[in-house]
């Protein structure tokens, strides 16, 4: 069989590791890399491919089964609306937009074209899993409330990617970039929100004067009555991440295990003061690596709305999960300082 033949835009991101990801499994190949002089030409040369410094003509004449986009948010649109009008399959990091008109329009495109379409978002890891089996079983009882909290210190040591911190390529701060991955671990476990409220704030002189939010403080209230409390920051002494749940009849946390990458533990605390502690051996599996997923749905034509409804496929979310997360970002920017703001 042909492999599948895949083409990467962006300079940005994770380019060169899915690159490697890609041509690492028998049935795909990296053909053709998207970008222009610089860095671009870099990771071209790096990777022994052809630079294509036209995506239109890189989607058309290579006869691409599917592309990788790994761009700065400002840029998605464009990109994706032309992949879809080709009909060649897209991969896309995280967001899709930060305005909720901007991913309409996208989903609006896709859908039309009936392209797959897979975003990145791999923090629906083993201990989330199991969370929200514990969850659906009952153990904590009617849930009342979540904590969850995602930092890291890329204020402090990453100012030399200056898309993250131009406003006019990112669309916001922390909350248009990695302040994405608690969201998407909120949306698996407890659905879309009614309404946000936060505080977005920075701390450097760098945020300051770009008008971009280095930290984040996020209220948002469920239609079942769960208020769940958000906190994301790029100022913070190394990456961590935690999640907390309260019911009536208990409470659970999920933190990363240090220095071993996508493993986690989970603590179920009984009402009664007893604890319950789950290792790796105990969890589901980690999901499908990202890119090899997006794979598999075009090789096995599985549709788009699988993605983050089955386990396997949780490193990813859907056009339609897409578009819910961009309408939460663009209430969170819009309910910044002001108050609570509908879920539009």
């Amino acid at each position: 069989m042909e492999r599948l033949r895949i083409g990467i835009v962006g300079a940005v991101g994770h380019a060169e590791k899915f690159i490697r990801l890609i041509n690492s499994y028998p049935e795909s190949q990296v053909v053709v890399y998207c970008g222009r002089e610089g860095v671009a030409a870099e990771i071209a040369r790096r990777q022994r491919l052809p630079l294509e410094p036209d995506f239109d003509r890189m989607l058309w004449e290579y006869r691409l089964d599917g592309v990788v986009i790994t761009v700065p948010n400002a840029e998605k649109k464009k990109l994706v609306i032309a992949a879809a009008r080709a009909g060649v399959a897209i991969f896309l990091e995280k967001p899709l937009a930060v305005c909720r008109e901007d991913a309409l329009e996208m989903q609006r495109e896709v859908q039309e074209a009936g392209v797959k379409f897979y975003m990145s978002d791999p923090f629906v890891r083993p201990g989330i899993l199991k969370l929200k089996e514990e969850i659906q079983n009952g153990k904590l009882g009617r849930i009342v409330g979540a904590n969850i909290r995602h930092a890291s210190d890329r204020a402090l040591r990453e100012a030399a990617l200056p898309h993250i911190y131009c406003k006019s390529l990112s669309g916001g701060g922390i909350m248009a970039d990695v302040g994405g991955h608690p969201l998407h671990i909120l949306q698996y476990l407890f659905g879309q929100p009614e309404t946000v409220c936060s505080s977005l704030y920075a701390d450097t002189p760098m945020a300051i004067a770009n008008g971009i939010e280095e930290n984040a403080s996020v209220l948002l209230h469920y239609r079942n009555g769960i208020t769940v409390t958000l906190e994301a920051s790029w100022i913070s002494g190394g990456d961590s991440s935690h999640t907390a749940v309260y019911g009536t009849d208990g409470w659970a946390e999920v933190v990363d295990c240090p220095g071993q990458e996508g493993s986690q533990q989970l603590t179920v605390h009984g009402s009664d003061g007893t604890a319950q502690v789950y290792t790796a051996d105990d969890m589901p599996p980690m999901p499908t690596k990202h890119v090899h997923y997006f794979l598999k749905m075009i090789l096995e034509d599985l549709p788009n709305d699988i993605v983050g409804h089955v386990p396997e496929s949780c490193c990813g979310v859907s056009i339609d999960g897409a578009v819910q997360l961009a309408c939460i970002i663009d209430a969170v920017y819009r309910s910044n300082n002001c108050g609570f703001v509908a879920v539009e």
